[in-house]
């Protein structure tokens, strides 16, 4: 059975966010948008992903936080993260080996070798 793979992108600058989300449903992910990480906390907990793209600079609640959150939270815990950030700033963070760190500006070709590369070890739904 096939499905398409869900992503949640929270990313608060709309032409990021477009970027992102029109490369990922070119290569046939299912995509759910959160603008700050207050919305993105309240996805994670009521729905489920595949993957999550992440911004560290956002309103509300930072992206280290969400990272946090999701470290923390047994059944999120293995899902992997792509965190794409014009800061290097994880302060203190260590991601995991799953997880990815993307430097903005990139490539959509990057940001989708990256999702696919995600695809083999991927089990939720949306």
């Amino acid at each position: 059975m096939d499905r398409k793979m869900c992503v949640l992108i929270v990313e608060d600058d709309l032409s990021s966010r477009m970027l992102i989300g029109q490369t990922l449903q070119r290569a046939g992910f299912e995509i759910v948008e959160a603008v700050d990480g207050a919305a993105a906390l309240v996805l994670l907990q009521s729905r489920r992903f595949d993957f999550v793209i992440l911004d560290l600079l956002l309103p509300r609640v930072k992206g280290v936080d969400i990272i946090r959150a999701i470290f923390a939270d047994e059944t999120l815990a293995k899902m992997p993260l792509l965190v794409f950030s014009a800061h290097e700033d994880l302060d203190g963070l260590q991601l995991r080996p799953q997880d990815r760190f993307l430097l903005k500006p990139a490539s959509p070709r990057v940001i989708s070798e990256i999702a696919q590369a995600f695809l083999s070890d991927l089990s939720a739904s949306c």
